[in-house]
């Protein structure tokens, strides 16, 4: 009970902020080559995710893990989040060209709307009704909306994108993480990342080491 309430409280918290950017955001969609990222560009621990819209498993990542993942390491500068989309179907590619079109403000919170109300427009008897009033509440208009829906080069664009993915890192499911160049199928929970980012800090010190050795010896020969 207490996961389905934080979940609503999430969905009103998206569905507020977009409608704060509605009036301001110009119609101004992403390009599929845009990356689109959370956390500084220096964080010791880079996380690239390739999700589906349609993936109820990349649905629970980003309602249970991320929120947490995003306060304690991405906030704080110790890992930067890279999402990329990889549509399993016609559907999920759909919902991603949705999000693009939003633009670079409203990008990340299409994305949490639309994998937080995933039942709700998966699996209507209209899908693509459904997303178009997801969008409308959040400050997409209905011609914005058929003018993406029409927009060829932004759909093979995330196809080129998400084949690339495929022959790079050997993606083949959703979500997949590459985490530092290592790939990790499957959900990636806080407690792994915990982990992770604590291995990162090990190899940060232990590099550092020797220099710091060296710069005491150095200390002794000049205090000598």
């Amino acid at each position: 009970m207490a996961i389905y309430t934080a979940i609503w409280r999430k969905t009103v918290l998206v569905l507020v902020l977009l409608v704060c950017c509605r009036v301001a955001s110009a119609f101004n969609p992403l390009s599929a080559e845009t990356e689109m990222a959370l956390g500084a560009l220096d964080a010791p621990v880079t996380i690239i995710e390739y999700a589906s819209m349609t993936c109820p498993h990349c649905a629970r990542f980003h309602l249970e893990e991320l929120p947490q993942i995003k306060e304690t390491y991405i906030d704080t500068g110790k890992v930067r989040f890279v999402y990329w989309e990889f549509p399993l179907g016609r559907l999920a590619l759909t919902a991603a060209k949705i999000a693009r079109c939003g633009g670079e403000e409203r990008f990340f919170g299409f994305i949490s709307l639309f994998f937080s109300k995933q039942v709700e427009w998966a699996g209507s008897n209209d899908p693509v009704d459904a997303l178009r009033k997801l969008a409308n509440v959040g400050g997409l208009g209905s011609v914005e909306f058929d003018a993406c829906l029409a927009n060829t080069s932004l759909e093979d664009g995330i196809l080129t994108s998400a084949l690339a993915a495929s022959k790079a890192h050997g993606i083949d499911s959703t979500p997949s993480f590459v985490i530092n160049g290592e790939l990790l199928e499957g959900e990636l929970t806080v407690a792994k990342l915990a982990e992770i980012v604590a291995q990162s800090d090990s190899d940060s010190m232990s590099k550092e080491e020797p220099q710091g050795l060296l710069d005491r010896i150095l200390s002794f020969i000049g205090w000598l």
